[in-house]
């Protein structure tokens, strides 16, 4: 596992050095040449060119940090000798994940659109951020409603440390259970292409979900069937 996890930040620091010895585009001066001649309303012609022109640099910076993070989070499980992943420590814990996560994955969101603005993903005729900004503090909100919801499940009597295994095996906790599937897709289809500001709070949900279902499990258990 050590060798693993080792091997895969290697990898990632390697993609990450070799993204900042390349230009964004294959020759910027064509590129900023076309791009100035056209026309406000052209916007498919301007992706057609960007296209054309973008090279691997970006790319390869998004997959090497995120095989950079995955690498040095597996290495930090791979110290321990025996790899078992608990809930949250207390009902405080919980609740500070309930606030904390939605922030996070709304940071991931803005930084995806300033990142997007800043490499040139659109024209500048396009109002492409102004509205999508506009619903950060939107969803921001129904993140921490749908949080402190689910939260609202749990135990009262909130069981700390339990093994997040543990929510697999009542069968009441299929609600917790789908939302951590549901965050597990939202987490591995963004990091199928290097968007690791979105797969890496994603993965937070999916622990925050299990750990609900881990922490009501004795309670579930002792109730009726």
């Amino acid at each position: 596992m050590k060798s693993f996890a080792a091997t895969l930040a290697l990898l990632g620091a390697v993609l990450l050095a070799y993204s900042f010895t390349l230009l964004p585009y294959k020759n910027e001066q064509a590129f900023m040449q076309e791009y100035l001649a056209m026309r406000s309303g052209q916007s498919a012609e301007y992706f057609a060119l960007r296209d054309a022109q973008l090279t691997a640099k970006y790319s390869l910076q998004d997959f090497g940090i995120e095989a950079l993070a995955l690498g040095i989070l597996a290495f930090a499980f791979a110290r321990k000798e025996r790899i078992q992943v608990s809930s949250l420590r207390s009902r405080a814990a919980a609740i500070g994940a309930a606030v904390t996560l939605p922030i996070l994955f709304v940071a991931g969101y803005v930084f995806d659109l300033m990142q997007a603005y800043e490499r040139g993903e659109f024209p500048h005729w396009a109002d492409s951020m102004g509205i999508p900004l506009m619903g950060a503090p939107v969803i921001l909100v129904l993140l921490w409603l749908w949080a402190f919801a689910n939260l609202g499940l749990a135990s009262c009597k909130h069981r700390p440390n339990q093994s997040l295994g543990a929510a697999f095996q009542c069968r009441r906790n299929w609600w917790q259970l789908t939302n951590a599937g549901l965050w597990f897709l939202m987490a591995a289809i963004p990091a199928m292409y290097g968007q690791y500001w979105y797969s890496l709070p994603a993965m937070g949900w999916v622990y925050f979900f299990l750990s609900i279902g881990a922490s009501r499990t004795k309670e579930n258990s002792e109730g009726p069937q």
